[in-house]
């Protein structure tokens, strides 16, 4: 029976009457917070709570928790006096939150949070029994599936399980079928746990069991506690029998490091069976293994894989939340499992410097062109990533395409690119005098709608020093050296402007000034903040188009613009996918759209992101996604072409249509990549000993944030070359921040 969203999320808190198994500690706020949070996170581990997206957020979420995931990392990095003197008080929950650090760990910062893990498991084995732990509410298990996660994808995936198994393929296929009727939420039968019996006891005489591994005798344990009543005794019989298991292994000199790294799934089933059932949420369909994709050639479900072949030499916790979002999602709604070596899709996430990811081409040389598909391209960031290199592929590909397709459909607006374009600009700006236009000026490496300007006037981007300092609040970069400067902000600034060497800094009050010439990526860390050294005038100066589609928000007319999703699935050949569903964005929702002088000095009318509303106050939340009116700071692209844009192409008497527009948008998107496409192609190779990826085997995700002028013509403001999926993240001097990203992630999610 279909049941509500926020029933459902009650049900689970209030799932069993917790036991004080930290009986100093469960009433103070700040664990209680976390342990709420890693509820939270950690339900992304198990099937039958992908709806539980958020806490406490609607029931049309279907995107990754990130909020819960950076608010836990916020704790870990500020409540570090807490914590040290909890963890012996609570050993289930310092493995909880120590096993959620390491999971954000390189496999060589871990080793020292997995020593504390150790400590915790093995305390929780030798003084508390499942059921307790399980009343207890910390999500014990369901971190250390997210860790195995992390620890069986990386380089130190070595168990001592591998090791007695090795010459016996059957055993990791029985692990893995496990795992995948764990993911695929169906329960193992209990013939299958008495075959892993018979596979792992001695029998006919032989010494040796067919399968060494007593992992198998604990998962055996565990397949059959789940056929029996939840309070049962029978439970927590076969409970405490896995647990006696796992005993005696660890009196055998096994860690835990050999648990996480092994192919058999303990501790998903015993996170599984953690969880209270949940009812099924009305129109949200779920596959059975029944209707799961098939491949072309195969008749098992498609498979896939995330980042393999790649490593990145810079942690980057948004993508590893995306990574956990994925292995739930693609085998539950699309049937597609984990490919382990055998993949037919290869996810990559980087919310980064693409130069950062570290390549294996040889992982990759038995690609099946047309049948597996890397969801990549080698530089697809920089050829296409920013919206300097987006302006420089237009101009280059004008001559490419009639005269008339700006005037038809339109495309980049005119650009310019500082340096190296100032004549140019100025000449431009001369010629059309008196009719001065309009310019907006965006600034090197920001983001968000930051530093941007809407002027008449060129004279104050173009009055810049020499050199200036582009900021990025709330972001470390690595690296770097430690300097001698004055102990603020100002003084790094001005410690790295008087050295020629110096290209970028970090500064932190408590840290201090680092600085360097080069770097190894920058990545969103609490209260940092980087400069990076540039020339001035730099940035990309654009005509504004002063005519968008405008939308009625109670009494005023406000600009709109929108977000579209696409996928280029093939470059050699190149085809391209655009999706009919995104959404839109307003301006300043109190307030009539003008472009005099002074409304150009509002940033709120014009700048419609949402990330400066939310740290202004000025976020609106919308209207239902099914009513007719029009409110708030976004909705639906299909509410956009249904009630706003029709009114405006009628307005304008322009003789477009809506289908009109939407052909426009594929024009200009796919003349835009198509322009990038000898950078792309893999047959862009200038040497022969190049190294390449097979042809027709890569594609990328793309969004793309467009402005429509009142007449039909679709301008592209900027493409990003993967999806922008990662929450705002924290910001320590707005306190309503937190729930207000709540309402956005809700709202973004509800469209999708």
């Amino acid at each position: 029976m279909a049941a509500s969203y926020v029933t459902a999320v009650k049900n689970i808190q209030n799932h069993a009457v917790r036991k004080a198994v930290c009986p100093l500690w469960e009433e103070r706020g700040v664990i209680e917070d976390m342990r709420r949070e890693l509820y939270t996170n950690t339900a992304l581990s198990h099937p039958l709570l992908v709806h539980r997206r958020c806490w406490q957020m609607g029931d049309h979420i279907w995107g990754y928790c990130g909020i819960a995931g950076f608010n836990l990392i916020t704790f870990l990095n500020e409540q570090r006096e807490v914590l040290m003197q909890w963890e012996r008080a609570c050993p289930v929950g310092m493995v909880s939150i120590i096993g959620f650090g390491a999971s954000l760990l390189f496999h060589e910062e871990r080793r020292s949070y997995l020593t504390g893990v150790q400590i915790g498991f093995n305390a929780i084995l030798e003084h508390h029994s499942l059921p307790t732990v399980y009343r207890s509410r910390w999500p014990v298990f369901g971190v250390l599936v997210r860790l195995a996660d992390e620890i069986r994808n990386g380089p130190e995936h070595v168990s001592r399980c591998d090791s007695l198994d090795n010459q016996n393929p059957q055993a990791k296929v029985l692990a893995r079928e496990l795992r995948d009727l764990i993911i695929l939420h169906t329960w193992p039968s209990k013939q299958q746990a008495q075959d892993l019996f018979d596979l792992t006891n001695t029998h006919n005489g032989t010494k040796t069991p067919q399968v060494k591994c007593s992992f198998a005798k604990v998962s055996a344990w565990v397949i059959l506690a789940g056929h029996v009543e939840e309070n049962s005794h029978d439970r927590g019989v076969y409970l405490q029998k896995a647990v006696v298991s796992l005993r005696r292994i660890v009196d055998n000199g096994w860690t835990i490091e050999d648990l996480l790294a092994s192919d058999w799934p303990v501790l998903n089933m015993l996170h599984t069976l953690s969880l209270p059932p949940v009812p099924q949420i009305s129109n949200v369909p779920l596959l059975t293994p029944a209707t799961n994709f098939k491949s072309d050639t195969s008749a098992r479900p498609l498979r896939f894989a995330f980042m393999g072949g790649f490593a990145r030499s810079v942690g980057d916790q948004p993508g590893q939340f995306i990574r956990h979002d994925l292995k739930v999602n693609l085998p539950l709604y699309f049937g597609m499992l984990e490919g382990y070596e055998s993949w037919d899709v290869n996810f990559v996430y980087v919310t980064g410097d693409e130069r950062l990811l570290e390549i294996d081409y040889h992982y990759f040389p038995t690609m099946v062109p047309g049948k597996q598909r890397l969801v990549w391209l080698p530089n697809v960031h920089s050829t296409l990533g920013e919206k300097d290199d987006q302006c420089y592929l237009w101009n280059k590909g004008k001559t490419l395409w009639k005269n008339n397709f700006l005037e038809d459909h339109g495309g980049i607006p005119k650009c310019w690119l500082l340096p190296d374009d100032k004549q140019s600009l100025l000449q431009y700006t001369e010629s059309n005098e008196p009719d001065v236009p309009i310019y907006i000026y965006k600034p090197p490496g920001l983001w968000g709608g930051r530093g941007v300007q809407i002027t008449r006037s060129i004279d104050s981007f173009l009055a810049w020093p020499e050199q200036a300092v582009s900021f990025d609040h709330g972001h470390q970069c690595f690296g770097l050296h430690e300097i001698e400067s004055n102990s603020t902000l100002q003084g790094c600034k001005h410690a790295c402007m008087d050295d020629r060497s110096c290209k970028i800094f970090s500064y932190h009050n408590d840290q201090g000034c680092w600085a360097g010439s080069e770097h190894f990526g920058c990545t969103p860390v609490g209260e940092w903040t980087s400069g990076k050294k540039v020339k001035g005038p730099a940035g990309l100066v654009q005509s504004y188009v002063q005519n968008p589609v405008l939308a009625k928000v109670g009494n005023s007319n406000v600009k709109t613009d929108i977000r579209v999703y696409g996928a280029v699935v093939g470059v050699d050949p190149l085809r391209i996918y655009i999706s009919q569903d995104g959404y839109y964005r307003t301006g300043y929702p109190n307030k009539n759209y003008a472009t005099d002088d002074a409304s150009l000095e509002d940033r709120y009318m014009h700048i419609t992101h949402h990330i400066q509303k939310y740290e202004e106050g000025h976020w609106v939340e919308p209207s239902p996604f099914e009513s007719e009116e029009i409110e708030g700071s976004c909705g639906t692209l299909n509410k956009w072409y249904r009630d706003i844009l029709p009114k405006n192409l009628a307005a304008s008497k322009s003789g477009k249509t809506v289908e009109d527009v939407k052909e426009s948008i594929q024009l200009v998107l796919t003349r835009l990549i198509l322009s990038a496409y000898p950078d792309l192609s893999c047959r862009r190779a200038a040497q022969p000993d190049e190294e390449m990826l097979p042809c027709d085997t890569t594609g990328f995700h793309f969004t793309s944030d467009l402005v429509i002028d009142d007449t039909g013509k679709v301008f592209i403001m900027e493409i990003h070359t993967n999806l922008g999926l990662k929450s705002h993240g924290y910001t320590p001097n707005n306190q309503n921040l937190p729930s207000k990203r709540k309402s956005f992630m809700q709202t973004f999610f509800q469209i999708l």
